[in-house]
């Protein structure tokens, strides 16, 4: 299926509330230019709130950071909502809290509405908005390292890197095991896009696997499966564990992609539509570009601290090579040499944790 045509055929599960995440588009019925920044929140008014006590169900991804912000910078409280983040361990759990009411909305896949719409139920599950783009990456196992398989980046070409990795995938007596958190998400459809590109049938030669986010990285470890696609931070804990490689991210598959969206069920917005849409409001506060120099702020308030990890190897060649400076260089070059090598630790191996109760997550880059 062509991505023009996906995205068409998935609009049918965005009806109602349709916005796009971190977009400053105008909320209030009244018509009134909102594109300022500097416009106050009493210019929305959504009328009496019909429900303010909201039960939204999370999974600890980097997607859920908008509804996290929200909570955090009290967004939800400032349109009037008083919400709890429920952290739930597998996307099953998000369709099985939509689908009987147990939560008011929830971060989900893209394709759930629509599965959910088209499924034997034809549950009535919708979109109120997407809440991010990109933010997943493929994941390759040791045993590919060890064949020589690289990042894609370090090809010349990407014909030269799928020349390379088809090569790799046809020696498997079996087909490898390509793991996905589900076949409802965005990491599904462009694996196997990903796959198909470099002339590899996602149908034959590679079998996949349903595994739960959190779960990647142990499975990995095990040699469960030889590759997967899924959301940070569970990449970036699989590269520092030393127990796999990030082969591409999904930004560079398909620029623009939709992420998660946020889901509800159709009877809870015809119930509670003024609710929705302060709902709606508040994530879109969580978005706006400003947010993000007030962040340093409110940092002590979200738990946020920076730590860095696994230098140990780093530190040691630095050793080494700060002896040599000293002896053959001087004090000047060895104060150069440090300062590279601190700015380096620093970019390489910082990690930002959002410690939340019932609510871990970690957000981090790795210089690749």
């Amino acid at each position: 299926m062509k991505r023009r045509h996906f995205l068409k055929y998935t609009s049918l599960a965005s009806t109602g509330l349709a916005f796009a995440a971190c977009n400053s588009g105008n909320l209030s019925t009244s018509g009134k230019n909102n594109s300022s920044e500097s416009s106050s929140v009493s210019e929305v008014d959504f009328g009496k709130l019909e429900k303010t006590y909201l039960n939204l169900g999370i999974i600890p991804i980097t997607e859920s950071a908008p509804l996290v912000i929200a909570q955090e910078l009290g967004f939800f409280a400032r349109y009037g909502l008083n919400v709890s983040l429920s952290k739930q361990e597998n996307w099953q759990q998000i369709q099985d809290g939509l689908l009987d009411y147990q939560l008011d909305a929830a971060q989900a896949l893209y394709g759930m509405p629509m599965i959910a719409q088209l499924g034997a139920e034809a549950a009535p599950m919708v979109a109120l908005m997407v809440l991010n783009l990109h933010g997943s990456s493929i994941t390759l196992s040791p045993k590919a390292w060890d064949a020589g398989i690289r990042p894609a980046i370090e090809y010349f070409t990407f014909q030269e890197f799928a020349d390379s990795y088809r090569q790799y995938v046809r020696k498997f007596q079996e087909p490898p095991i390509f793991a996905t958190e589900s076949n409802a998400s965005m990491d599904y459809y462009i694996s196997r896009y990903w796959l198909a590109a470099m002339g590899i049938n996602p149908e034959s030669e590679v079998e996949f696997m349903e595994i739960a986010p959190s779960q990647m990285i142990y499975k990995i470890q095990a040699g469960v499966m030889d590759a997967y696609s899924s959301s940070e931070p569970w990449n970036q804990q699989t590269v520092l564990q030393g127990n796999g490689f990030i082969a591409n991210t999904s930004q560079n598959i398909w620029t623009g992609h939709p992420g998660n969206v946020l889901a509800t069920m159709q009877a809870w917005v015809d119930e509670h539509p003024a609710t929705a849409r302060a709902l709606v409001a508040a994530i879109l506060e969580a978005c706006k570009p400003k947010i993000a120099a007030k962040l340093p702020k409110f940092l002590p308030k979200a738990g946020i601290w920076i730590r860095i990890r696994n230098i140990s190897n780093l530190l040691y060649w630095a050793t080494i090579v700060m002896v040599v400076l000293i002896t053959k260089k001087g004090w000047k070059r060895f104060l150069i040499f440090i300062s590279f090598m601190v700015t380096i630790a620093m970019i390489q191996r910082s990690r930002i944790q959002l410690t939340i109760p019932g609510v871990p997550m970690e957000f981090g880059c790795s210089l690749r």
